[in-house]
């Protein structure tokens, strides 16, 4: 049996109207249009708003979301939305998962810099106020995630496979997924190639698995642990960290640490991400191998 991911990438190339690279450039501008009138509709940078305004706004920011992907899939891809990688089969489990693998994998590249010196543990809290601004988070920090996971590895990543090759769609969703962060505060050079490497993971871990499911709690997680759990910046935004479980300060090199702009933005991670890449592509090559062999 061959991949379900490419199985799907093979069904949206043959179906549908018009080619999936027009589709995708019609989704990416009516995606750019609903998220532009969106933000008008916010008035003020998403994160100055508080946590339930902001965890409002980004749920309606994934409704507005799936609605579009709906719209374009039935209609323009002429396959459900389910087939993006959404089905409910395994859902919990499979994002259970990726909760797993998102948390250790944002923290591979801090304990050890908490070990060295270059990250300061500061003053910590777990109280009630703490857990409470904690759920608040996760559920903003979860639709969000869902939303650039739909966008993502969903539509454009399978109608840019699909009109080219997964490679190239590969490359193509990643791309636009770091570009769609360039407006963060304290973006890098060092940030924008680790955002398109973790977008890229993602992209892997969805072959893999052929379902949203596992990237999304894997990105949820990799966000959650970041601002909530160790109390730093996440792509630059740091209301996140307010009320964190603790509190590290990074006092080593920039390029390093990341700094301002949070672990993204340090060559820690850019270590890890294409250390877990490697071990996906190697995952991947062999489940391949294994389908086309029986």
């Amino acid at each position: 049996m061959k991949l379900q991911s490419l199985q799907s990438i093979s069904a949206t190339r043959s179906s549908g109207i018009l080619h999936p690279l027009l589709r995708s450039f019609l989704y990416l501008t009516a995606y750019t249009l609903t998220m532009l009138a969106l933000s008008a509709a916010a008035l003020l940078p998403l994160s100055e708003h508080p946590v339930a305004a902001n965890s409002a706004l980004s749920g309606a920011a994934l409704a507005a979301i799936l609605i579009l992907t709906y719209l374009f899939r039935r209609f323009l891809d002429q396959r459900s939305l389910a087939s993006l990688g959404l089905s409910r089969a395994r859902a919990l489990r499979r994002t259970a998962r990726g909760l797993l693998i998102g948390g250790a994998l944002i923290s591979i590249p801090i304990a050890p810099q908490i070990a060295a010196g270059n990250m300061v543990l500061g003053k910590s809290a777990l109280d009630t106020a703490t857990l409470v601004w904690g759920t608040g988070i996760f559920v903003w920090l979860a639709f969000s995630a869902m939303s650039e996971e739909v966008v993502s590895r969903g539509y454009l990543l399978q109608n840019l496979s699909a009109g080219s090759t997964v490679p190239l769609g590969i490359l193509g969703s990643s791309s636009i997924f770091a570009l769609l962060h360039l407006a963060n505060p304290n973006v890098s050079l060092i940030a924008v190639v680790n955002i398109f490497l973790a977008g890229a993971f993602f992209c892997l871990y969805y072959l893999l698995e052929g379902t949203l499911w596992g990237p999304f709690g894997a990105h949820l997680a990799w966000n959650f642990a970041q601002g909530y759990i160790w109390g730093l910046p996440v792509s630059g935004i740091t209301v996140f960290e307010q009320n964190s479980i603790l509190n590290l300060e990074p006092q080593g090199p920039t390029w390093l640490t990341g700094g301002a702009f949070g672990p993204e933005g340090g060559f820690a991670v850019t270590l890890t991400l294409l250390a877990a890449s490697a071990l996906a592509l190697l995952a991947l090559y062999r489940r391949a191998r294994a389908s086309a062999e029986s």
